[in-house]
C-alpha cells in the first residue's frame, strides 16, 4: 500500500444506510464500481468476514480492470501491519503464544505461577484462556486495568490472575515488543496508528458491532475522505415493538460518524406478500424430513444462482441430518462439522485415554486397547490379506487372552505368535510411540503417520469423501501448528499439556465441504449468512439455546465483569444476534423457520424468542385489523406441525442370536445374572448384544478433570466407611451425627488420596459437590429416624439366589431393618446410592392386568416403559431369599444424591409371582434365532456408551 499523497484532495466520505429489502452485496458492488470510476487507485472493499468477500467477488465478476480488491477486516489489518512496519514483526501462532505466557508466568510472575499450581499441567489451561482475553484487550485498546475493582464472582485461580492482570498485560506487551512478535489482537492495536498513512479509497461494508480499534481505524479513514461506509438496516420500521436494528441507532442519528446517512431503498416485497412459515416438530429428523419435502418440490428453482436459496443450520447437530436429505445436486456447504465430533478425534481421544490410564507404569488397559482397535478408521489397518474369513481377529485374541492389563512386549509377542502383522505394525508405529510422546514434534509425527495410513487404507472412489477431507483438514490445519512451533522440541514431564492442546485445537476447527466456484443451494451456519440475501431461506433449530446461542461460562472472566474492563458485555452480544436474525429473514421473500417442541428426560425444547416476537407482531396486527384475537386459533393457523415418524428400518438388519452367541452367554449363566445384565436386555437388546455377546469396549470420553463415575465411586466408599461405625446398631441422632462426620472425613481423604492428580480448584469443587450431596442425604436420614427405628444390618454385601435354574446375583450398598414407631410394622430396607439426579422405579399399580394382556410384538418396549429397571425388584428378591422373609416385606430404595430425594419400590407393589414371570420372560428371549433389535425409546440412546457408533442411534456420528 502506497504512502499518502499530501497534495491530493479527498472527496468527502459518505455514510449510506441500505434498507434490508435490498440485496446488500449488489449495492456494495454498485458503490465499488462507481468509486472505481472516479479514481486511478485501487478501491479497497472491506467486509467483516471472508464469506461475504466470496459473494461480492462472484457478483462483481472479478474484472481486474476495475481495480477493486475485497478482503475481510482481519486480512486488511494484517496486510497493513506487515506492509508498513520495518522490521516486519513475526506473527506468533496460537500454540507459541500459550507457551510464551507459560514462560512469562514462571519467570516474571513466580508468585502467580505458584498460586495456580506451580506446575505446567495446572497452569497451562489458564494460559490458553489468558491468550483470548489479551487479544480482546488489545483489540479494544485497553491500555491499563490497574484500577479495575474485582468482585468474587469466579474461581480462586481466576481471582489470582485478575488481581495481577495489569502486570500480566504489561509483561506480555513488553515481551512482544522486545522480541518483535505480534499476535491477532496486537495486530489490530498496531494498525490503528497506521490508518493515517493510507491513500487508497475504501468501502467499509456490513460492519455493525465494532471493537475500539476498528472504530478508531475506520473513523480515521472516514475523516480523511474517499471512504464510503455501507450498512444495512430497516428503513421501513418493520419491527417497531422490539427494535432488532437498534445497534445502528447511533449511526442513524449521526452521533457515531458525525453525519446522518444517505438512504437507499429498493423494491421489496410488501409484508402482505412476504411468506413466513413456521414448522413445529419433535426432533431434528422430523425437521429435515419436512425440509426434504419442500426442497423436492421443483428442486431446480433452488439452485440456479447462489442467491436463490439457503439452508441455515445454527447448530452443528442439524448439519449431517440436513445434508443426508437435501436432493439438490448443485450444493455449496460452508457450515463446518466440528472436528472434535469426528471418528478420527474419537480415535485420538482413545489413545490419550490409554496413555493417561497407563500413567507410565508399563501396563496397558486392554479395555481401552480394544476400543482403539474397534474404531472404524483403524479396522482396515488391522486386516490381514489372504487370511480366511471367520478366523479369529486381533481383538478376539486379546479378549481370549483374559488379561485386563498387558505390557507392550506381551501384546507384541501375542500378535506376532498369531500372525497378525498388520496389528503388530499398528501397535509398533502408532500405539506404543503415542503413549511415550512428550514433545510437540513427537506427537505430530505419530499423528501424521496415523492420518496418512488411514487415508491410504481408504478405498479410492475418485472423489474425496467426508472422512478423507476431515483427515486432510487435520494434516493441513493442525499438524503444521505442532511441527512449526518454536517449542516443538521442548520435552514435558507429562503428556497432559499436549493432550490439552489437541483438544483445544480440535474444538476450534471444522471440516468444511465448500464448493468452488460458488453455485447452487447454499448450506451455511448462522453467522456465515451475515450481509447475504436469498430468495428462499430455511432456518433449522430456531430454539432457545441455539438461536440465540448460549454463551458458555468463562471461568477466567465472568460476563458481569466484562464491561468494567472496557469489553463488550451481554447487551451488545444480544443486539448483534437480534440484528443478524431479523436482517436475514427481512431480506428474503420466502422464509421457513423450523423449531423443536417437546420434552425428554433431560431436555425441554423451547422455541426461540425470535419466533415469539414474530408471533406477537402478527397477533398485534390481526388485533388492530379485526379488533379481536384468539391466540390458540391464531397459532394453529400459523404453525404447521411436523409428525414424528419413527425410522422404519429400526427393526430391520438386526442380529439374530446364533448357537455360538448362546455359548458366549453361558459365562453369565454360570457365574450369575446381574440386574445390569437384565436391564440392558430390557432397555435395548441391540446394546445387550454389543456388550454381552460381542464384548465391544464402551465409548469413554477423556475428561480434563475426572470421570463423574469415579467421583460416584468415592462417595459410595465414603458412605460405606462412615456407616461401618453403625453396623449392627440402632441409629440415633447422636450416632447418625458421628456417622455423618466420619463420612465427610472419608470424602476428604479419598479425594486427596485417589484424585491427587487434579488441580486444587477441581478438588475443591468436587469436595464441595460431594459434601452438598451428603448433607442432603443425612438431612433425609434425620427425618427418617424421627418416624422409624432403623438398624443397619449389612454394608456392601454380595447376595445370590436361584430362580428356577438361574442364579441371580447383586451387590447391595446397605441393608436396614426398619420398624415404624407408630404402627409397629417391620420391613427390610435395601438402600442403593445413586450419585445422579435422575432414576426411575417400577410402576406401583396394575401389574396383574398388564402381564395378563397380549402385547404382541411390542412386549419388550411396553414392559420397559412400565418396569424401567429390574434392579430394585432383584434386590428385594435376593434379600427375601437370603433372609427367609416374604418378597412383600422388602422395600428397595434408590437415593439420588444429586437430587437429595429417594425413590422407593416395595415388593408387594409387584408381587413375587409377577417378578418371576418377568425374569422368565426376559431369559426366554435368549434362544438361538431370537432377534436383538434396537430400542424404540431413543431416550436410552443418550446414556448408551455405544451411542456415537451405533447405526441405529439418533446420536450416532
Amino acid at each position: 500500500m502506497s504512502a499518502p499523497d499530501t497534495a491530493r484532495v479527498y472527496d468527502p466520505s459518505r455514510l449510506i444506510a441500505v434498507d434490508v429489502g435490498c440485496r446488500f452485496i449488489d449495492q456494495t458492488v454498485a458503490a465499488a464500481k462507481a468509486l472505481a470510476a472516479k479514481t486511478d487507485l485501487e478501491v479497497q472493499v472491506i467486509f467483516p468476514n471472508r464469506r461475504a468477500v466470496r459473494f461480492f467477488n462472484h457478483a462483481l465478476g472479478i474484472p481486474l480492470s476495475l481495480r477493486i480488491a475485497a478482503m475481510s477486516g482481519s486480512d486488511l489489518m494484517r496486510n497493513i501491519v506487515f506492509a508498513n512496519l520495518n522490521p516486519v514483526p513475526l506473527l506468533l501462532q496460537d500454540i507459541d503464544r500459550y507457551f510464551l505466557l507459560l514462560d512469562l508466568m514462571k519467570n516474571r510472575l513466580p508468585d502467580l505461577y505458584t498460586k495456580l499450581g506451580g506446575d505446567p499441567d495446572p497452569v497451562f489451561p489458564w494460559c490458553i484462556r489468558l491468550a483470548g482475553l489479551l487479544d480482546e484487550l488489545d483489540m479494544n485498546l485497553v491500555d491499563s486495568v490497574s484500577d479495575f475493582e474485582y468482585v468474587e464472582e469466579t474461581v480462586p485461580e481466576a481471582v489470582e490472575i485478575l488481581s495481577r492482570l495489569d502486570r500480566i498485560v504489561q509483561a506480555y506487551r513488553n515481551e512482544l515488543a522486545t522480541k518483535n512478535f505480534t499476535a491477532d489482537g496486537d495486530i489490530y492495536r498496531r494498525a490503528v496508528s497506521l490508518a493515517d498513512g493510507l491513500e487508497a479509497p475504501f468501502i467499509i461494508a456490513g460492519f455493525g458491532a465494532l471493537t475500539v480499534s476498528e472504530q478508531r481505524f475506520f473513523r480515521s479513514l472516514f475523516q480523511r475522505g474517499d471512504t464510503e461506509v455501507l450498512f444495512q438496516t430497516d428503513l421501513k420500521k418493520r419491527h417497531e415493538a422490539f427494535h432488532p436494528y437498534r445497534i445502528f441507532q447511533p449511526w442513524m442519528s449521526g452521533k457515531f460518524w458525525g453525519i446522518k446517512p444517505e438512504t437507499v431503498e429498493c423494491e421489496s416485497p410488501d409484508p402482505a406478500e412476504k411468506s413466513c412459515r413456521f414448522f413445529e416438530s419433535f426432533d431434528i429428523h422430523s425437521q429435515v424430513g419436512q425440509l426434504h419435502t419442500m426442497l423436492s418440490d421443483e428442486p431446480g428453482r433452488f439452485e440456479n444462482t447462489p442467491t436463490d436459496a439457503a439452508v441455515v443450520v445454527p447448530g452443528t447437530a442439524s448439519l449431517i441430518p440436513a445434508l443426508q436429505v437435501i436432493p439438490q445436486k448443485k450444493l455449496n456447504v460452508t457450515a463446518g462439522y466440528p472436528f472434535n465430533k469426528t471418528g478420527f478425534f474419537r480415535l485420538m481421544n482413545s489413545l490419550m485415554e490409554l496413555e493417561l490410564k497407563t500413567g507410565g507404569n508399563g501396563f496397558l488397559y486392554i479395555s481401552v486397547v480394544l476400543k482403539i482397535m474397534s474404531n472404524p478408521l483403524v479396522r482396515p489397518l488391522l486386516v490381514e490379506t489372504g487370511r480366511p474369513d471367520g478366523e479369529s481377529t486381533p481383538e478376539h485374541i486379546l479378549i481370549q487372552n483374559g488379561k485386563n492389563l498387558m505390557t507392550e512386549s506381551e501384546i507384541s509377542l501375542l500378535l506376532q505368535q498369531e500372525g497378525f502383522a498388520g496389528a503388530e505394525d499398528f501397535f509398533k508405529n502408532v500405539v506404543f510411540p503415542f503413549i511415550k510422546v512428550r514433545s510437540l514434534s513427537a506427537i505430530g509425527k505419530v499423528l501424521e503417520k496415523l492420518a496418512l495410513d488411514i487415508m491410504k487404507a481408504m478405498p479410492d472412489t475418485g472423489k474425496e469423501g467426508p472422512e478423507k477431507r476431515m483427515l486432510r483438514n487435520f494434516i493441513e490445519q493442525v499438524l503444521p501448528r505442532f511441527n512449526n512451533s518454536r517449542y516443538r522440541e521442548t520435552r514435558f514431564s507429562s503428556p497432559r499439556i499436549l493432550f490439552m492442546l489437541i483438544r483445544h485445537l480440535a474444538a476450534a476447527i471444522s471440516v468444511r465441504f465448500e464448493g468452488n466456484p460458488l453455485e447452487g443451494l447454499q448450506v451455511m451456519g448462522f453467522l456465515e449468512s451475515r450481509m447475504l440475501s436469498f430468495e428462499h431461506i430455511f432456518v433449522l433449530d430456531v430454539n432457545e439455546g441455539t438461536l440465540p446461542t448460549e454463551t458458555p461460562p468463562d471461568p477466567l472472566l465472568p460476563t458481569g465483569l466484562r464491561p468494567a474492563l472496557g469489553l463488550p458485555g451481554p447487551k451488545q452480544r444480544e443486539m448483534v444476534h437480534d440484528y443478524h436474525f431479523f436482517r436475514l429473514i427481512d431480506s428474503a421473500r420466502n422464509v421457513s423457520l423450523f423449531y423443536r417442541k417437546g420434552e425428554t428426560s433431560d431436555r425441554k425444547s423451547i422455541r426461540s424468542r425470535y419466533i415469539e416476537q414474530l408471533f406477537f407482531e402478527a397477533e398485534k396486527k390481526q388485533y388492530s385489523e379485526n379488533g379481536k384475537l384468539e391466540i390458540q386459533r391464531f397459532e394453529k393457523e400459523k404453525i404447521q406441525s411436523v409428525a414424528l415418524h419413527l425410522v422404519p428400518f429400526t427393526r430391520t438388519g438386526t442380529h439374530n442370536l446364533t448357537n455360538a452367541d448362546i455359548d458366549t452367554l453361558q459365562f453369565y449363566f454360570k457365574n450369575g445374572i446381574s440386574a445390569s445384565f437384565l436391564d440392558e436386555l430390557l432397555q435395548c437388546p441391540h446394546r445387550f448384544y454389543l456388550r454381552r455377546v460381542l464384548k465391544l469396549p464402551e465409548e469413554v470420553i477423556l475428561q480434563e478433570g475426572q470421570d463423574p463415575r469415579d467421583v460416584g465411586t468415592l462417595v459410595h466408599e465414603a458412605l460405606e466407611n462412615g456407616f461401618r461405625i453403625g453396623k449392627g446398631k440402632l441409629l440415633t441422632f447422636e450416632l447418625l451425627k458421628i456417622i455423618e462426620n466420619e463420612t465427610m472425613k472419608e470424602v476428604n481423604r479419598l479425594l486427596s488420596d485417589k484424585l491427587k492428580n487434579l488441580s486444587p480448584t477441581h478438588l475443591e469443587l468436587l469436595l464441595f459437590l460431594s459434601e452438598k450431596r451428603l448433607e442432603a442425604y443425612f438431612s433425609l436420614m434425620k427425618k427418617e429416624i424421627r418416624q422409624k427405628e432403623i438398624t443397619v444390618l449389612a454394608l456392601e454385601e454380595e447376595l445370590a439366589a436361584t430362580l428356577g435354574n438361574v442364579k441371580l446375583t447383586g451387590y447391595i450398598d446397605r441393608l436396614d431393618k426398619v420398624k415404624d414407631k407408630k404402627t409397629g410394622e417391620e420391613e427390610w430396607h435395601v438402600v442403593d446410592y445413586k450419585t445422579g439426579s435422575y432414576a426411575t422405579v417400577p410402576a406401583k399399580k396394575g401389574w396383574n392386568d398388564f402381564l395378563a394382556q397380549d402385547m404382541g410384538e411390542d412386549t419388550l418396549d411396553k414392559l420397559s416403559a412400565k418396569l424401567h429397571s429390574i434392579q430394585l425388584p432383584i434386590y428385594s428378591y435376593l434379600v427375601s431369599q437370603n433372609r427367609g422373609v416374604s418378597f412383600d416385606e422388602v422395600t428397595s430404595e434408590l437415593f439420588l444424591l444429586g437430587k437429595g430425594k429417594a425413590e422407593n419400590f416395595n415388593g408387594k407393589d409387584l408381587g413375587e409371582e409377577n417378578f418371576r414371570k418377568i425374569i422368565e420372560s426376559l431369559l426366554n428371549m435368549l434362544q438361538p434365532g431370537a432377534a436383538m433389535p434396537p430400542t424404540e425409546n431413543h431416550d436410552h440412546c443418550k446414556w448408551c456408551p455405544y451411542a456415537k457408533t451405533c447405526r441405529f442411534s439418533v446420536h450416532s456420528v
